[in-house]
């Protein structure tokens, strides 16, 4: 078994061709949908999702900045008879650390980073599987509840309470449910993940966009709010992130 690891910018919507090995497809910059024969699935920013060897999925960003993609590609290696398989950015932590290593060395000459890399392919491959099996614990309502907010954390009208009541469960119990599943509360994740997209813009954009631009695209009407919101989360103002950026 060996691995090599690649990147994949998508500005619209395009195809992933299929391939003679197994794939691992991380989200390294922005969000979109991703359709296979049988799943469609919407994913974000550090979002993972598995591809067997010879299947294709459909790709289509959502906004204008695109989509990065990091692909790790496992060669000599037997697909699994999983269909597109879904890990959440929460269990992807260690594997984007050690894709980035393993982006970085794969093409040194030298001869002695061929150790290196066997070793960080192993490193990867033990990665994947913790990575794999965690995410098949998540309890199924919070995966749902997940999957939910991916797809409509940017609306400005988005109500987070009427999805946590189709769960089945009380309000407060799944907020429990959920906060011992990820770490956080839904309204924790939501957050989360509106400031993640709002860093994203602002590292794309800077000062091009108005900050007032950038809360809407994450879903808050209201900027001042929005503001507080990212200093809360980042540190700093929206002003001084973007002032650091340009810095």
């Amino acid at each position: 078994m060996w691995m090599d690891f690649s990147t994949i910018m998508l500005r619209k919507k395009g195809r992933l061709n299929p391939a003679d090995c197994y794939r691992y497809l991380l989200i390294l910059r922005g969000q979109g949908t991703f359709s296979s024969r049988q799943h469609q699935i919407q994913l974000s920013r550090h979002d993972m999702f598995t591809l067997r060897a010879d299947e294709s999925a459909e790709c289509e960003p959502a906004g204008s900045g695109g989509i990065l993609l990091g692909c790790i590609a496992i060669h000599d290696y037997k697909s699994r008879p999983e269909d597109m398989q879904l890990l959440p950015a929460d269990t992807t932590d260690l594997v984007r650390q050690i894709f980035y290593m393993g982006l970085d060395t794969q093409d040194n000459p030298l001869p002695y980073y061929d150790s290196v890399n066997a070793a960080i392919h192993q490193l990867m491959f033990s990665a994947l599987i913790a990575c794999g099996m965690q995410s098949l614990t998540i309890h199924p309502k919070v995966f749902q509840v997940i999957q939910q907010i991916n797809e409509h954390f940017m609306e400005v009208d988005y109500d987070i309470r009427p999805v946590l009541e189709e769960t089945g469960y009380t309000v407060n119990h799944f907020r429990k449910v959920f906060q011992q599943e990820t770490g956080v509360t839904p309204a924790g994740y939501l957050i989360n993940r509106r400031m993640d997209r709002a860093a994203e813009l602002f590292d794309q954009y800077k000062d091009r966009v108005p900050i007032k631009e950038i809360s809407l695209r994450c879903g808050y009407q209201d900027p001042y709010y929005f503001s507080r919101q990212f200093k809360k989360t980042y540190g700093m103002s929206p002003k001084q992130y973007i002032k650091e950026l340009s810095g």
